[in-house]
């Protein structure tokens, strides 16, 4: 190492010494430049080849490798992920059904990022996986990762952890994308099982395929397994359930919404921002405004956070009920391959992750702010809807957020008040990925509207103080009526 490099390397301080034995040392350091703490790998053999490449790429499941030295030993400076062990989850059987599901196409994910690039990891396991606080997967420890080379025979060096190793990883053929395969399949096994899913369910078939002894048996490459999965998943039963469910959905909505009788408020006076097409509707006895029965003797279970009556094309909605999560597989556009939809809703933080299984996943957090907040007696709910708001045959993906204050109906709770309710908008391309727009609408107890105005432009609205969003340029862009 040269001058420079010893003092970047003096900026990293011991904290915690987390294992120590022949093959590696691991520590948590401390940064004093940046005040941050990283994972300290030293190595006693030349590792720059396989770190180099990781430091390239860029996934969401692989640590970012912060900084490399060399001086007898590598010593390797990562990012330091906050989660929890994936054996620890195992174990006390402390995962769901979806998360398992969900980290086992992380697992895939991951495992494709780093095949892209010839990388081996060769001990996938539970143990060197970290779920973080988002709900997403990390696979750590490359300390025996090698690169596949077409003109070898075998591995020079025989290791791996005995249970999730397959055969050839001993010394009988070389190690390849298939051997990752066999201990992703036995890691995914164990989480399937652990959550109490199905033998008989796609997840498990896969992992038949992926624990043949015979590499030959095996997938062929970890997206092969993942679209295989995907395919599985989309059996003919499930369809049907799906659709029956959706058909059941938008039957409950619209009964809801004749039994509640909910009413637009009439707009006062002509506006120039109104559009012609949206029809107003005159409540009984000559009222001029009403909305949905909040009252605590009502049957009122869910109200939707953008206002569905008016809207003139059939909008696809994901309901998000305070404290939940789960995943979804959406298409955005006529004909595209499937987006999968993970979304995690933890008091009044949204963290919605989407993969095209193409770019890398991308993450987004929407945290719901209101003054009105500072009492616990308020739930924060989610809808996720899907609207084309260009008009390119394409759907933009609309988070809507809203804080409700549940009280004791006659026969089971119901929300008695809405509050501030905040809109906010993320776009897809294929080269880029996802980005989300800039702006959000934010409005205190009214209904908001997807519609086309009378320019044709597509429209969010809030009917109390005429508040009009369009999507331009990427940007979410406010104007407001007179």
């Amino acid at each position: 190492m040269n001058e420079t490099e010893k003092y970047r390397l003096s900026l990293y301080q011991t904290v915690e010494t987390l294992k120590i034995d022949e093959l590696c040392i691991i520590e948590v350091v401390h940064c004093s430049l940046d005040g941050n703490h990283y994972v300290r790998r030293t190595y006693p053999e030349d590792k720059r080849e396989i770190f180099n490449l990781l430091r390239d790429l860029n996934s969401n499941y692989i640590p970012k490798i912060v900084d490399i030295f060399f001086n007898d030993n590598s010593v390797i400076i990562e990012e330091f992920v906050r989660g929890r062990n994936l054996r620890v989850l195992i174990d006390n059987k402390m995962l769901s059904k979806s998360q398992a599901e969900s980290y086992s196409k992380q697992i895939l994910c991951a495992l494709d990022a780093l095949h892209n690039r010839s990388i081996i990891h060769r001990d996938v396991k539970p143990d060197n996986i970290i779920i973080d606080e988002n709900g997403i997967l990390h696979l750590i420890d490359y300390g025996i990762a090698r690169l596949h080379r077409s003109d070898a025979v075998r591995d020079t060096e025989n290791f791996g952890t005995i249970g999730y190793a397959p055969p050839e990883q001993y010394g009988f053929s070389q190690s390849d994308v298939r051997t990752d395969l066999y201990s992703a399949g036995i890691t995914i096994a164990e989480m399937c099982k652990s959550a109490g899913c199905k033998e008989n369910s796609a997840f498990f078939k896969v992992v038949a395929k992926c624990c043949e002894n015979d590499p030959n048996r095996r997938y062929g490459s970890a997206k092969e397994a993942l679209n295989d999965l995907r395919k599985k998943q989309r059996n003919p039963i499930i369809l049907t359930l799906r659709i029956s469910l959706f058909v059941m959905t938008i039957m409950l909505v619209l009964c809801y919404l004749i039994y509640s009788k909910m009413i637009v408020p009439q707009n006062p006076g002509a506006n120039i921002n109104e559009p012609p097409d949206i029809q107003t509707v005159v409540p009984p006895n000559n009222q001029t405004e009403q909305t949905s029965d909040h009252s605590a003797g009502s049957d009122f279970v869910w109200l939707d956070i953008i206002d569905m009556q008016h809207i003139t094309e059939t909008i696809p909605l994901i309901p998000v009920p305070t404290n939940s999560e789960g995943v979804e597989h959406i298409s955005l556009a006529s004909g595209e391959s499937d987006i999968e939809l993970t979304y995690k809703l933890d008091n009044r933080t949204l963290v919605l992750t989407l993969d095209d299984f193409s770019l890398p996943q991308q993450s987004f957090t929407f945290t719901y702010y209101s003054k009105l907040l500072d009492e616990d007696i308020f739930d924060v709910d989610a809808e996720i809807l899907f609207y084309d708001m260009t008009g390119d045959g394409q759907y933009e993906i609309l988070i809507a957020m809203s804080s409700r204050d549940w009280t004791m109906g006659v026969r089971e709770p119901v929300a008695s008040d809405i509050n501030w309710r905040a809109v906010w908008c993320i776009g897809y391309t294929k080269e880029e990925g996802f980005w989300q727009a800039t702006g959000n609408m934010v409005t205190y107890q009214s209904h908001g509207t997807i519609f086309l105005n009378r320019f044709g432009e597509r429209e969010l609205s809030e009917s109390e103080t005429f508040m009009f969003l369009r999507l331009i340029n990427r940007d979410l862009t406010g104007t407001y009526g007179e």
